[in-house]
């Protein structure tokens, strides 16, 4: 869509599977959302009963959104014994079921936030997976974006559509590595 607009930005399809095994009584008052860089894995409540768990690592990375071979039969026994790891109490959980999603992911791995290209333009893409936690602060970010020109309530500059050609990727403080590339 982009490219339509004459930009070029730099987003790729990032493919990975996802399990859902149930939540066992220990973590259900507390159980929050996680990225666990340690054991490359992330973990969230799904509804009441049920986790969210997906792998870091082993994920393809390409110009493909559609994606045709999902799931990777090793899946459950990578899930189970790195969820495990973390969370000793899900010991006492069930595997339920599995799909295959595709994200967006930036070169650096944040997201892509801002005008860009043509006058008008707003981007707000790249998000790898992370925008269902930040999407309150991305919305009202736009929201002030478009409105009154300019993001009043959250700083967006270090999410510059023009970072990559500036030489300017993201780095975390204390990053653990490239898990995707």
């Amino acid at each position: 869509m982009a490219a339509s607009a004459g930009l070029s930005i730099e987003v790729h399809a990032w493919h990975h599977d996802t399990g859902y095994v149930s939540l066992p009584e220990a973590v259900r008052p507390w159980l929050p959302t996680v990225i666990d860089d340690i054991h490359e894995l992330y973990f969230r409540r799904e509804g009441h009963s049920l986790a969210l768990v997906g792998l870091e690592d082993g994920n393809r990375i390409d110009d493909r959104p559609e994606d045709e071979s999902r799931s990777d039969p090793a899946l459950v026994d990578k899930i189970v014994d790195r969820l495990y790891q973390r969370v000793p109490a899900f010991a006492d959980s069930t595997f339920q079921t599995w799909h295959g999603g595709t994200d967006g992911i930036s070169a650096d791995q944040h997201p892509i936030i801002g005008e860009g290209g043509p006058a008008g333009l707003v981007l707000q893409c790249g998000m790898s997976g992370t925008g269902f936690k930040i999407a309150p602060a991305v919305g009202l970010a736009i929201s002030e974006l478009i409105l009154d020109g300019g993001a009043q309530s959250v700083d967006i500059t270090p999410f510059d559509p023009g970072r990559f050609a500036a030489g300017r990727p993201l780095v975390a403080d204390h990053p653990y590595g490239d898990l995707w590339h």
